[in-house]
């Protein structure tokens, strides 16, 4: 089974019996002496170990080092103490009350192991509380988020929480820019109404007005016609008068013609009777002219 698996299981028991209200009376940790070394997985083990028991539990823990049987005495030892006094390992948890043993091989080192608990106190591990009382998933409580795949699940959750809160933010921001711009479209709407109500109040001004001056130029053509046509008729009326008094002069003119043709026919009579007597005098004339001296030379021998 992987370690995944494992945890997983241990997990699933640990919920299970918390919620019905067993509580641990010892915890016992195997460690294999005969490693050579400590893996990385230890240190990760260790610290999901420690964070799954809590403070308040570690009097409860016993670190059972086995296969003794194997390895040198001398560099189990030496692997004892490294493990004892590490920090990163079981020192802090081993200052805080657990305790390191030898596991041998037979049935009465175990037993030996067990009876250690039997007078301590029942205990509920920090993981339990977390998980029953607060209602976590064990990826979200303290031990879990120190596991790899804890840690990847916490990571992905803490992505997901800023992902989230940076789009209720982006959201946020949008909805105050909807909200904006939602706004100033409004005021733009009412503003375009507003824009619109007086342009058509103007409009229909503009037209009552255009009305009005047709209404009004309307009458004045009519009077204006109506002066025409008065106008039209005088100058008729005028035109009737001068041509009568055209025809009337052009009759008066034929007649007066008439008139002074007698007359000059008259006239010319006269001149005719006037040359006539003329003619007639000049004759007298040169007669008296021709005979006055006989006259004359009649009268001298006469008298």
């Amino acid at each position: 089974m992987s370690n995944e698996e494992v945890t997983n299981m241990l997990v699933s028991w640990l919920e299970t019996s918390y919620r019905l209200g067993q509580r641990l009376s010892g915890i016992v940790y195997v460690h294999n002496i005969s490693k050579p070394r400590v893996q990385g997985s230890a240190f990760q083990n260790m610290r999901m170990f420690r964070t799954m028991c809590g403070s308040d539990a570690l009097r409860n823990v016993t670190f059972a080092t086995s296969f003794w049987d194997i390895v040198d005495v001398d560099t189990a030892e030496a692997r004892e103490r490294e493990l004892a006094e590490s920090g990163d390992l079981w020192a802090n948890m081993v200052r805080r009350g657990a305790q390191v043993v030898r596991l041998g091989t037979d049935r009465a080192s175990a037993l030996e192991v067990l009876e250690r608990f039997a007078d301590s106190k029942a205990k509920g591990l920090s993981v339990q509380r977390e998980m029953v009382l607060q209602r976590k998933e064990f990826e979200d409580t303290t031990a879990g988020r120190s596991t790899e795949v804890g840690i990847a699940i916490a990571l992905e959750k803490d992505f997901e929480k800023d992902k989230q809160a940076l789009k209720q933010h982006i959201d946020a921001k949008q909805a105050q820019r909807d909200q904006k711009y939602t706004s100033a479209i409004e005021n733009l709407k009412y503003d375009s109404t507003q824009l619109s109500q007086q342009a058509q109040s103007t409009l229909e001004s503009a037209k009552e007005e255009n009305r009005r001056v047709l209404r009004e130029e309307a009458r004045n053509q009519s009077s204006q016609r109506k002066e025409v046509r008065q106008q039209v008729k005088t100058l008729q009326a005028q035109q009737e008068g001068v041509t009568a008094k055209y025809e009337a002069a052009r009759r008066e003119n034929k007649a007066q013609e008439k008139r002074d043709k007698k007359e000059k026919e008259r006239l010319n009579q006269e001149v005719k009777k006037i040359k006539s007597e003329k003619r007639k005098v000049e004759a007298n004339v040169a007669e008296q002219t021709y005979y006055e001296p006989v006259y004359q030379n009649y009268y001298r021998g006469r008298y």
